[in-house]
């Protein structure tokens, strides 16, 4: 009965991606590209559960239906000089999983961006003896409010001779694709994820994105305790 309930698998991963910011200041962010080490985890104590990406609850949780309430904390990080710092925030939303099709919702709740993100995702699995893979092309939806307080520059901002003029968000729609690959062996996972997301306008043309799209490349590995 513990083994359906519990599951606890814990490792390490690092993060390979593009850098959207000229001269960001925050740790490991001030490089092109970003080589960032991150902590790998899957815990599950019956309906509540947590990962690098958050936390949460599952409400309905059968094979084509499933039903999460989350917790996140993410965001889109800058620092500059002549800037307000832009930190990631904590959400609440909600994700839902038919066959399929993913939907995910969430909003900050920390009063920082204010903002909401809306994603869907088609997310098929693919098993053969402990390999799995997913392709998972997905579109994505930024709020007015998320866009200006992570990619706008308020008047005091503006630093003309760094090509930072003002600028105010406005609704962005973003268009990914990620394939995901894991490999059980015996009570080690390891995880290769490899990915582009193309940007919107209302992103990309913020004098403080240096590109249109960012690939993303993570590679890691996690140890199954119970």
């Amino acid at each position: 009965m513990a083994g359906k309930w519990i599951d606890i698998s814990l490792g390490v991963g690092v993060y390979h991606y593009d850098n959207l910011r000229p001269d960001n200041q925050k740790t490991f962010l001030d490089k092109d590209p970003v080589i960032e080490p991150i902590p790998t985890a899957n815990i599950r104590v019956g309906p509540l559960f947590l990962n690098r990406d958050g936390g949460g609850l599952a409400l309905l949780f059968f094979k084509h239906l499933k039903l999460l309430g989350l917790v996140l904390y993410e965001g889109k990080p800058y620092r500059a000089d002549g800037m307000e710092e832009r930190k990631k925030s904590f959400q609440l939303g909600g994700g839902l999983r038919i066959y399929n099709l993913e939907a995910l919702y969430y909003q900050d709740v920390q009063g920082r961006s204010h903002g909401r993100v809306l994603k869907f995702t088609f997310a098929p699995e693919y098993k053969i003896s402990g390999y799995t893979f997913s392709p998972r092309p997905y579109v994505q939806f930024y709020c007015t409010k998320y866009v200006d307080y992570y990619f706008g520059v308020r008047e005091d901002e503006v630093d003309l001779t760094k090509g930072r003029y003002a600028y105010h968000g406005a609704r962005a729609i973003n268009y990914g694709i990620m394939l995901r690959n894991s490999w059980d062996v015996g009570r080690m996972k390891y995880v290769l994820t490899a990915g582009m997301k193309w940007y919107g306008s209302r992103v990309y043309n913020s004098p403080t994105v240096v590109r249109k799209n960012e690939s993303r490349i993570l590679l890691g590995f996690m140890y199954k305790f119970y």
